[in-house]
């Protein structure tokens, strides 16, 4: 017993000499590096990682966040080999899911790895500009009312002055016809009638009454004779008394 403890302090001390012998040089030796193709690196326009580090075939799925965080949307684009060789993967339905903006929440790209809100930063596009809203326009005044007129100021209506009545034009006297003369063939006339009367009498052996043949002008010459007789008489009176007024005795 004596001797096998003696062998186990031994043991026991090159054993803490080894330990103590290694620390320093896994301490020292360097560490392994991370692959640099294994980061996502993303923006608002898109996602890109290392050239054919992406499966092709697969899909890449990202969700955006509403720039107010009151809604979500879940979008997904497949990788072909073009997309794959070139690294980058374009997020082509962002803007028509969320016109007034977006914030890329996270991204998953098979093969490749997974990138996060809260551990990549926050990404988001930058709100549209608002239209300035114009000026409200100035409210017309309305005038104010003009106070109606009392009936008591009312003025009187001024007398018309009375337009003079037109006098009568006076109507021309009517001016005397003059008298016909009685034709000098009103004799000639007479005679014809007589004649055919006669001739009348005559063929009708006296049953048709006498006519009268006389017209107003007949009578008419009857009484010219009369009133050349009166005149003579009135042209010979006034003839006279003017010799006699000539040859009186003068004062």
């Amino acid at each position: 017993m004596r001797l096998l403890r003696p062998v186990t302090r031994a043991v026991c001390v090159v054993g803490l000499a080894s330990a103590a012998a290694l620390a320093p040089a896994a301490a020292s030796a360097p560490a392994v590096a991370a692959d640099p193709s294994d980061a996502l690196s993303v923006t608002v326009a898109g996602v890109s990682f290392g050239p054919d580090r992406a499966v092709v075939g697969a899909n890449v799925t990202y969700r955006l966040r509403s720039l107010d965080g009151s809604s979500t949307e879940n979008l997904r684009v497949k990788v072909d080999a073009a997309t794959s060789a070139a690294g980058f993967v374009t997020f082509a339905g962002a803007a028509a899911a969320m016109p007034s903006g977006y914030c890329v929440a996270y991204v998953n790209v098979p093969g490749v790895g997974e990138w996060s809100e809260g551990a990549g930063g926050r990404t988001c596009t930058a709100p549209p500009p608002s239209s300035p809203e114009p000026p409200p326009a100035a409210r017309p005044t309305t005038p104010a009312a003009s106070a109606a007129p009392s009936r008591d100021a009312e003025p009187s209506p001024s007398p018309t002055s009375a337009r003079p009545s037109p006098s009568p034009s006076p109507s021309p006297s009517p001016s005397p016809s003059p008298e016909t003369s009685p034709s000098p063939s009103a004799g000639a006339a007479h005679a014809e009638l007589a004649q055919q009367g006669r001739s009348l009498a005559e063929s009708f052996s006296g049953e048709l009454p006498e006519l009268s043949v006389r017209t107003e002008r007949d009578r008419v010459a009857e009484v010219w004779p009369g009133v050349g007789i009166v005149a003579g008489s009135i042209a010979v009176l006034g003839g006279g008394a003017a010799v006699w007024w000539g040859r009186r005795p003068r004062d």
